[in-house]
């Protein structure tokens, strides 16, 4: 960057007060004293309207292929590093412990394509669609490794994929774009002015020469096409005598192009070349098509303000646009502002291409639109394969693509018009909220019928093209929250929408799996059969289990032994005596509980839902270690922390945890203690952030505080080996041998609820637990030891899959099991597990638990414990 860089700061035409205004925001000029210039805010004169007669729609419907951000890498290599410690993994020079890179590409990591699946999406597109009239390619073809590219390297990536479309799309109309990573540097766009002045020394030369007249010349074939993009990489084609494809580069309006602050006034003239172009298609009658890299969210302020003018100007004239880039499924609507009224109409809208890359862990996709004679959209479908199945199916075996068909139907539009969308999207903001509220209550419940399948995905896919960030979330909880429908109290929604808002837009935005998967992960697999799909690897998954062997435990030697098994203390420091116990929010018995019952007791309260004070709590733990001296050890399963989820923060369930563990070490010192995390430890509640997931947003999205602190700091006396604390800081999993003859093995189950919606992320065996489980469980049968499993909530809260591989694995295992211990339900219950005999579908016991009685008086329960 240093040679741009220097030549723009030492050879603007415009002040640094002017550049800061441009690269920042004019508001700049204000904010430093100076008056607004026009090099900040120029505006473009625009010709009057006139009478646009199109011919009307011939009948006769053409197929369109949009395709885009390939992000062919050369030199990805299959077995290398895909958690590196560079923004780009999957070489052969990455650095890191984690040889995963799969054949096919790699969603694990932030990786781009391999020219082996480049060809083979290429060629399937070509050999399965034959009918396609034309295709539109918006950009970036060139690998993420901005700080090593060059000219030479870019032009290789564009060369290998323009001929691999040439191959597979024989005879068909190509429209090529330009992205923001094919110059190099990436991103800066040399103005056409700064190559003359500088002799060719600063230049795009190299790339647009390159591609008008070789590469993309078959494509870019009229003289006037050729010229415009050698000035600045735009062009329009006419592709019939209804329709002008007009392709921008809108790349040098990005903020990152630097060059705008060198001469910002519509740089390379491109904008009064749309002008040109969009008044010529009025006068002729003829529809255009547009195509651009960016979506407009991305340009400075002035350029952008020009374009909306320029397509409010001629909104008649334009059917619609297409963009690359972000890499996801997304629509695109503009809005301008009524000065009078100040209320926003839309203006025109777009379509954001799915990425043929898997870079930032998507699943590739590519869509067919099925337009009118005039280019109008009537439909349009998404295809993709899912990139972790591909790969175990190895690379003998072709990626599988699905399609999702006709998605006018599945948004519920009637047409796919500006108005059409404009109207989804307010739909969005007001009966999809209700979709979305609903959607919670059927993963509570399990209601996986065909209505509950098509809400969740009409709810998901809304909410991922309209939550795009955690701060629309949080500016939106008001609203969401006063929809009819949604029962919890205000500052309850509110609150939980709020903490809830990082992880579930992270989740929408970032799952390795589609939006059917999630549903039929959320609620069922058969979610994928009422929505006319195949059950995918990723919502029904199957581990490996070893063969049987011979298991030859020790005969019980005579000895007895006494364990404690408590649970569910849900300790609360703002526990108030005298307080409401009966109030308008799940939790009650604190001073700012609202209502008119002032009843909680000194002690608890079981007339209410109220958590354990810390006078309960300590006389509890004394009572237990004072009477019971003679316990050989404890088990204690789970959840220290109250129930007030929507209110909740990192340090106050760290406090309480604090708290609680500090009044067993004083009272039941001495003896071996096996704690577990429950589903109110993590924050927000229920969310179990996968490993993976925090490697990936380096710490930004993770449970590392809550692990860490308890392995190294609070439990450590008790998760004291090096194996025991490297598993729980993975994911919150131990084992502990006992003695020579009993191993404890300690789960972390709550990510297998629905509640954790983590689960949408990457269903299949989140934090390697049950593969580690089978492994502990085959060492436990070899070694003759038996085994005692603690988890904190019973298996029926468990997603299909999780649930379904445990039953395996406490079958294959049941002679090693001894039992297993639980807490989470706050009652004394017994749970047996049963399987059915596939022949005859009668069901046969293969293992049974103990469910404990909570310490806590929450849901009007006597508190309690028991001793085994």
């Amino acid at each position: 960057m240093s040679d741009p860089v220097v030549y723009i700061l030492q050879n603007s035409t415009i002040t640094i007060p002017e550049m800061c205004s441009v690269l920042l925001d004019p508001q700049c000029m204000q904010h430093l004293g100076l008056s607004v210039t026009p090099a900040v805010n120029w505006v473009l004169p625009l010709p009057k309207p006139k009478p646009f007669n199109p011919r009307p729609d011939s009948g006769k419907q053409m197929k369109m292929l949009h395709m885009t951000d390939i992000h062919l890498d050369l030199y990805y290599t299959p077995g290398s590093n895909a958690l590196c410690d560079e923004p780009m993994c999957c070489r052969s020079t990455s650095h890191g412990h984690n040889n995963s890179a799969g054949y096919w590409s790699e969603m694990s990591g932030v990786c781009d394509t391999p020219l082996s699946f480049t060809e083979e999406a290429v060629k399937h597109i070509g050999n399965n669609h034959k009918d396609l009239d034309f295709v539109i390619w918006t950009g970036d073809s060139v690998p993420h490794d901005e700080w090593n590219s060059s000219k030479t390297g870019n032009l290789l990536h564009i060369n290998t994929t323009t001929n691999l479309v040439k191959k597979y799309f024989d005879g068909k109309s190509v429209f090529p774009i330009i992205g923001n990573h094919e110059p190099c540097p990436f991103n800066m766009y040399v103005p056409n002015e700064v190559s003359i002045k500088s002799n060719g020394q600063m230049s795009l030369s190299w790339l647009y020469n390159t591609l008008a007249d070789d590469y993309w010349s078959q494509w870019i074939n009229t003289a006037s096409a050729k010229k415009a993009f050698k000035t600045g990489g735009y062009y329009s084609i006419q592709l019939n005598d209804r329709l002008k494809i007009v392709v921008l580069n809108n790349n040098i309006c990005g903020g990152r192009n630097y060059w705008v602050a060198y001469n910002p006034v519509d740089p390379d003239g491109q904008l009064k070349w749309f002008i040109d172009e969009l008044d010529s298609a009025e006068t002729q009658g003829i529809h255009v098509l547009i195509l651009t890299h960016q979506p407009m969210s991305a340009c400075y302020q002035s350029w952008g303000n020009n374009y909306m003018r320029i397509v409010e100007r001629f909104a008649n004239v334009i059917v619609s646009t297409y963009y690359g880039h972000t890499h996801y499924d997304e629509i695109q609507v503009l809005y301008n502002k009524n000065p009078t009224t100040n209320e926003t109409y839309p203006i025109s809208h777009g379509y954001v291409g799915s990425s043929l890359t898997t870079f930032s862990r998507l699943n590739p996709g590519y869509k067919i639109f099925t337009l009118d004679s005039n280019g109008k959209a009537l439909d349009y479908d998404l295809y993709y394969t899912n990139m972790t199945a591909d790969n175990i199916a190895g690379k003998d075996v072709i990626p599988k693509w699905t399609s999702e068909k006709a998605l006018k139907k599945v948004y519920g539009l009637d047409s796919l018009t500006t108005d059409s969308w404009d109207q989804f999207l307010t739909k969005a903001k007001t009966k999809d909220k209700l979709l979305l509220n609903n959607l919670r209550s059927n993963i509570d419940h399990g209601n996986h019928t065909k209505q509950a399948c098509y809400d969740c995905v009409s709810a998901l896919t809304t909410a991922k093209l309209v939550l795009k960030t955690p701060d629309v979330l949080k500016s939106a909880a008001k609203t969401i929250c006063k929809t009819p429908g949604v029962v919890e109290p205000n500052r309850v929604c509110v609150g939980t929408l709020n903490i809830m808002s990082d992880p579930v837009v992270y989740i929408l935005q970032n799952s390795t799996i589609t939006i059917p998967e999630m549903c039929g992960v959320l609620l069922d697999p058969q979610c994928m059969q009422h929505l006319g799909l195949n059950v995918t690897q990723a919502v029904n998954w199957v581990l490996p289990l070893p063969k049987p062997k011979p298991f030859n435990p020790r005969p019980d030697s005579g000895k007895q032994m006494k364990m404690l098994h408590m649970t569910d203390i849900h300790l609360d420091l703002y526990y108030t005596p005298g307080s409401n116990a009966l109030c308008d929010e799940p939790m009650c018995c604190r001073s700012t509980s609202h209502g008119h019952n002032y009843s909680a007791g000194y002690w608890s309260e079981t007339a209410s839902v109220c958590d354990t004070p810390l006078s309960f709590t300590e006389e509890a733990v004394k009572h237990i270690g004072n009477n019971h001296k003679d316990l050989d050890f404890v088990i204690w399963t789970g959840d220290s922390v109250p129930h007030d989820g929507w209110n909740c923060s990192v340090e106050e369930n760290l406090e309480h945890i604090y708290t609680t563990t500090n009044l067993v070490k004083k009272y039941i010192n001495g003896k071996s203690v096996f704690p577990i995390i429950g589903n109110h430890e993590p924050y927000p509640f229920n969310m179990y952030v996968p490993n993976e997931v925090s490697i990936k947003s380096k710490g930004q999205m993770s449970l590392g505080w809550l692990y860490d602190t308890l392995a190294d700091k609070y439990w450590s006396q008790w998760i004291n080996t090096v194996s025991a604390k490297t598993a729980f800081k993975t994911g919150g999993y131990y084992s502990t041998q006992l003695n020579d003859r009993l191993k404890i093995v300690v789960l972390n189950n709550n990510i297998c609820s629905g509640r954790n919606y983590w689960i949408a992320y990457n269903p299949v065996d989140p934090d390697g637990q049950l593969k580690w489980f089978i492994n502990e469980l085959d060492s436990a049968e070899t070694q003759g030891i038996y085994v005692m499993v603690l988890a904190h909530q019973p298996l029926h809260e468990c997603y299909f899959s999780w649930g379904h591989n445990y039953m395996r694995i406490m079958e294959r295992y049941a002679k090693v099991i001894v039992s297993t211990y639980y807490g989470h339900t706050h009652y004394d219950e017994i749970q047996v597990l049963y399987t059915k005999n596939p022949t005859t579908n009668e069901t046969y016991p293969i293992s049974h638990g103990y469910v404990g009685s909570s310490l806590c008086a929450f849901n009007h329960l006597n508190p309690g414990y028991k001793i085994f």
